[in-house]
């Protein structure tokens, strides 16, 4: 047994029982962490939803600011920061203050999947602005303008974005 050989035969055949116990283990903890990197990437586009949203929230907020809350405005035009890793900004064609967000094709689950981002405003006549996401409802007290034009399942939208009860 003092040959290099005979010691890699003993190591080899004395851990087969502890190589299927690590897989085992690996297997488990892949399968843990699995749910942490799907929270990870739920978060990544949900910041990148809301940043790319930012150009069309502030366009808006000013303009009605300014000049008044109109029923229809021009709408604001395209720009090469309206795209991201996981969304790009639809073209906008109502000018309601609503934005559309077209998930890309890479990711499972949302393929091609839209969701809108639209103004809330308060009904006391304060002025006060909100702004939905998706299926979210509008607070107490707000009027959802736009129209929700969002088409992806409940389950798989943001948290930000489900309609709770």
């Amino acid at each position: 047994m003092k040959s290099v050989a005979g010691r890699a035969r003993l190591i080899w055949g004395a851990s087969e029982g502890e190589l299927a116990c690590c897989a085992i283990l690996v297997g488990v903890a892949v399968t843990l962490c699995s749910a942490g990197i799907s929270a990870t990437t739920d978060k990544f586009r949900e910041t990148e939803l809301l940043s790319l949203a930012a150009r069309n929230r502030i366009y808006w907020a000013e303009l009605w600011a300014t000049d008044g809350r109109r029923e229809s405005a021009p709408v604001p035009g395209a720009s090469s920061g309206d795209h991201g890793r996981y969304l790009d900004a639809l073209p906008a064609e109502i000018g309601d203050g609503s934005g559309d967000f077209r998930f890309k094709p890479e990711l499972a689950g949302l393929r091609n999947g839209v969701v809108t981002i639209r103004p809330s405003l308060s009904t006391t006549g304060s002025g006060a602005l909100v702004w939905l996401c998706g299926r979210k409802p509008a607070p107490r007290g707000f009027q959802a303008l736009g129209q929700d034009r969002t088409d992806v399942p409940d389950e798989k939208l943001l948290f930000a974005c489900r309609n709770h009860p």
